[in-house]
């Protein structure tokens, strides 16, 4: 993606959010794919709302990336708080989200994993919360340092997937 290309030529802060609408096969089996369409559009539409068109790209399926060059920690901390309060004041839609802010782009290819890994908690914590039982798609401490797996797996849930897709960014228009 030439996005990230961009950046990790530059050194520069980043912040990335990392977002999957929760339960969209129940949506598209029990209300049909236009229920489904409708949910992704009203999560592209929360996500481009909180950062801009020009930074919220839709990765694949149900899946969002949202890259913020130029971000102050501070500030994209309050996005994200912001984000997630416009989410939970949501009925009808669920997002499961994971971010982090980088001060250095030359880590961005790590950081956008730990960012999928932590959606990924997210996502399995709405599940665990619902009575459903979610199977991971990964091995939960993959491709991170001993400290790192050593944190534990509630708010810094850490789980692997993010380049999986890079190459197929889409820019939501």
């Amino acid at each position: 993606m030439e996005k990230i290309d961009f950046l990790t030529k530059y050194s520069s802060s980043v912040g990335i959010v990392y977002a999957d609408v929760n339960g969209l096969k129940e949506i598209n089996d029990t209300l049909g794919h236009q229920a489904g369409d409708a949910a992704l559009r009203q999560a592209a539409r929360l996500l481009t709302k909180c950062y801009g068109l020009e930074n919220t790209y839709r990765i694949g399926g149900d899946e969002f990336l949202v890259l913020v060059p130029l971000v102050t920690e501070l500030d994209f901390k309050t996005s994200v708080r912001r984000l997630r309060e416009l989410a939970a004041g949501k009925a009808d839609l669920s997002i499961a989200i994971g971010s982090e802010w980088v001060a250095d782009t030359a880590q961005l290819e790590r950081a956008i994993t730990k960012t999928d890994q932590r959606m990924y908690c997210d996502k399995v914590e709405y599940y665990n919360r619902r009575g459903k039982k979610r199977e991971t798609r990964h091995d939960l401490n993959d491709g991170l340092t001993p400290s790192e797996s050593a944190v534990g797996l509630s708010d810094d849930c850490l789980v692997l997937n993010a380049l999986h897709c890079i190459l197929g960014l889409l820019v939501i228009r």
